[in-house]
């Protein structure tokens, strides 16, 4: 493995490494970036066990089973992406279309759902900006399609794009949708995050955390406080500028925080008006409350909160080192596979405020979020 094809920075003291085989930002630990160094310098694996064993006062055995560990999870690391295309050649796709109408800041797309099960899943989130209306003139046409070979998405009748899931399949239909918006083509994204993020005066902060942990309810209930939601789920950061662009999506309300939602956003038919069964799961979706005709401007991140609900906790809110943020962090971000966007990433992410929220009470939440924006202007 040569310098040309991984990037070494540090944090707080300690060692991350990008490597462009698998386009990972690793955080390595001491004892085992010493190993990823040595084997680097080409030493032998004689001479770094003996090192181990003096340095950590481990026995043989112990040194030879780290040294193999590390070696195995840094091979796997450096190994290229499996770039054979693995796309069916041909598609059937099942069912009649259905066509919907959407306007989004002005433009109009019209979006053929070629399966009844598609439509389910990807209307709800956009049901706000339908436009009733019959367009003449349609800016941009989706086609999404299920077939027994998997999930196509056709963006203006151009070469089908093939995907596994339908998870994979929905990024690619919001892409689409950021594309239409921004004009920004999807090379141009640096990053996307699984999160929701929201901003306030000309500073964003972004929410993530594992699912069920309340990133959303924050960021919906947020808006009754003079925030403006600019992403939910997925939050994307472009290249050039370094900014959050807005995703023009609903949040998504799991039920059991329907009614925290409601009361605080003073809507008691919120149910009535925004729950979808979404599979086996019903859930809300709240357009933001700052819709304009114009296309939303993007933002700069400041701050990066790692949020968790648990249930009869009391408040707590804590500032995380780089180190411990990023080993949190880069697990749910997708980057840019080249050496140029990790470099960048790197020094977005290094500019931002890490803090860890721990919480129970929606409220108490939100009003530290805003104690935070207030205290660091």
């Amino acid at each position: 493995m040569t310098s040309q094809n991984r990037l070494d920075r540090r944090l707080s003291g300690k060692h991350v490494v990008w490597f462009e085989g698998t386009n990972q930002w690793v955080a390595f630990e001491k004892p085992a970036y010493k190993v990823f160094k040595w084997r680097e310098k080409g030493k032998s694996k004689k001479k770094i066990r003996s090192r181990i064993e003096k340095k950590y006062g481990l026995s043989a055995a112990e040194a030879k089973r780290f040294i193999n560990e590390v070696a195995e999870w840094v091979d796997q690391l450096t190994q290229p992406y499996d770039q054979k295309d693995s796309s069916p050649k041909y598609f059937d796709c099942i069912g009649e279309p259905r066509i919907r109408n959407y306007k989004i800041k002005k433009r109009s797309i019209r979006v053929s759902f070629l399966h009844p099960k598609l439509e389910s899943y990807f209307h709800p989130p956009i049901a706000h900006l339908e436009d009733s209306a019959d367009i003449d003139n349609v800016e941009a046409g989706i086609k999404l399609c299920a077939s027994k070979e998997g999930f196509f998405l056709i963006q203006n009748d151009v070469e089908p794009i093939y995907y596994n899931t339908i998870a994979e399949l929905k990024h690619g239909f919001i892409t689409c949708l950021m594309q239409i918006v921004h004009r920004v083509n999807p090379d141009k994204w640096l990053t996307w995050i699984h999160g929701s993020a929201v901003e306030k005066e000309g500073k964003a902060a972004i929410f993530t955390s594992p699912s069920g942990s309340g990133k959303s309810t924050i960021a919906a209930v947020l808006q009754s406080r003079s925030f403006r939601t600019l992403a939910d789920d997925m939050v994307f950061l472009e290249h050039n500028s370094l900014k959050i662009y807005p995703v023009p999506t609903a949040l998504s309300i799991k039920k059991g925080a329907l009614k925290t939602v409601a009361d605080m956003l003073n809507t008691p038919d919120i149910q009535k008006k925004y729950l979808h069964q979404i599979g086996k799961r019903r859930m809300a979706f709240i357009p933001p409350l700052h819709e304009t005709n114009e296309p939303q401007k993007p933002v700069q991140a400041k701050y990066l909160i790692f949020i968790r609900y648990e249930k009869e906790t009391e408040l707590s809110i804590r500032e995380l080192s780089d180190f411990e943020a990023f080993r949190r962090f880069h697990q749910n971000a997708w980057m840019k596979g080249t050496a140029e966007a990790a470099r960048d990433f790197f020094d977005w992410f290094t500019d931002l405020e890490y803090y860890e929220l721990i919480y129970s009470d929606t409220n108490k939440a939100m009003t530290r979020v805003e104690t935070l924006f207030r205290e660091n202007p």
